[in-house]
């Protein structure tokens, strides 16, 4: 499948390398039982994101992963759990507990039609900071939501055939769990079908259209259902085996039910583009631009992303990685948001199996609010066990 995620634009900003390793080994595709275990301690000097009066603490968080593979002939079968497990040393409102549990089937019925099947279970917290959210009045505790999603999809079409055509569904159920946001609990569901055609071995260029329907279950003073439209045009190459990627460009229109909101209309764009000057060494570029459900008095807002990813094997031990990104929240000119985030890391594999990691990052929001105003850093100290 070739489908996107709208999850996480310029919020990645502020947490994208937080609890990503270093080193770049690709996760196994082989069957069997696959379990990992990372810890991390985290020194946060300003945990509740706040212009002013910081709050530093201590946090220790564990992250078991337990992934399953069976293959039956040409279809393969994915069963997969993630935790995420934290304690704060001092400001014990703020701990959390995350799960994440994903069955998937792919199934090669042919050399022309192939499809996939996704069921995922998703236990999640909006952490400090998190778009949309003035720090000056926090809640006393972190939004959690519980959100299932089924997504499926199919390809018709070899990719060395001169066309292809994808077609993807999916629909989710979020329900927020506590601090009474109960109004924001929606319902989503989306279609999205591409044609591609190969321009030569390796590459294709392709016009994508999707659509999304957003219904607010329990809406109060306010109708936020909407319909999400997107025309893209777009281009997939692999040059070398040293430069691979997707880039897509076109417009969204955003139209809601009520008249008493702002439709709205805008530019957006995905790409995700590797470069591989050498085996070692690995660029990664990932841009992102489309509108966001609000929890502003804004009908909505629009959230855009640059990140730049560099991951480099100093020897067959140690491995360096460096994030820089930047990003914006536009809320229609109500509010505006600049967003950047640079982060440094180290790695070092005792054995094939152990891994220990030491991870500094600064966090920054300049906004047009000033309360949203923050300055973040962190040091963070990881230990990781793979299964072999």
């Amino acid at each position: 499948m070739n489908s996107y995620s709208k999850a996480g634009m310029a919020t990645i900003c502020a947490t994208a390398t937080l609890f990503t390793g270093v080193s770049f080994a690709a996760q196994t595709d082989k069957p069997g039982f696959h379990p990992s275990l990372s810890a991390y301690y985290i020194s946060d000097n300003n945990i509740y994101r706040q212009a002013t009066s910081k709050i530093s603490d201590d946090i220790l968080t564990v992250s078991p992963e337990l992934l399953l593979i069976k293959a039956s002939g040409k279809h393969r079968f994915t069963a997969k759990y993630n935790g995420n497990y934290a304690s704060y040393s001092s400001n014990t409102s703020e701990n959390y507990t995350d799960h994440f549990v994903s069955l998937d089937g792919l199934f090669d019925f042919s050399r022309k039609f192939k499809a996939n099947l996704q069921v995922n279970l998703d236990q999640d917290h909006e952490s400090r900071g998190s778009a949309g959210f003035d720090p000056a009045t926090p809640t006393e505790k972190q939004n959690t939501w519980s959100e299932n999603r089924l997504l499926g999809g199919f390809t018709f079409g070899r990719r060395s055939a001169k066309a292809q055509f994808e077609m993807d569904v999916t629909s989710a159920d979020r329900d927020y769990t506590n601090n009474a946001q109960d109004a924001r609990d929606r319902k989503s569901n989306g279609l999205s079908a591409r044609v591609f055609y190969n321009t030569g071995p390796k590459s294709s260029v392709f016009i994508e259209a999707k659509q999304n329907t957003i219904d607010y279950i329990n809406p109060a003073a306010r109708n936020l259902d909407s319909k999400e439209e997107y025309m893209h045009l777009g281009f997939r190459w692999d040059i070398a085996n040293k430069t691979t990627g997707t880039l897509k460009f076109g417009s969204f229109s955003k139209k809601f039910d009520s008249a008493a909101e702002t439709d709205g209309t805008g530019s957006s764009y995905e790409a995700s583009i590797l470069w591989k000057p050498k085996t070692y060494s690995h660029v990664t570029l990932t841009l992102l631009q489309a509108p966001q459900e609000s929890t502003t008095t804004d009908s909505y807002y629009t959230s855009s992303l640059m990140s730049v990813d560099w991951k480099h094997n100093l020897s067959s031990k140690l491995a360096f990685d460096l994030n820089l990104s930047s990003g914006t929240d536009d809320y229609s000119g109500t509010r505006k948001d600049t967003l950047t985030n640079a982060s440094v890391g180290l790695s070092y594999k005792i054995r094939r199996s152990f891994e220990l990691g030491l991870n500094l990052s600064s966090k920054t929001r300049d906004s047009s609010l000033d309360s949203a105003d923050f300055d973040d850093g962190v040091y963070m100290l990881t230990a990781k066990w793979i299964k072999q």
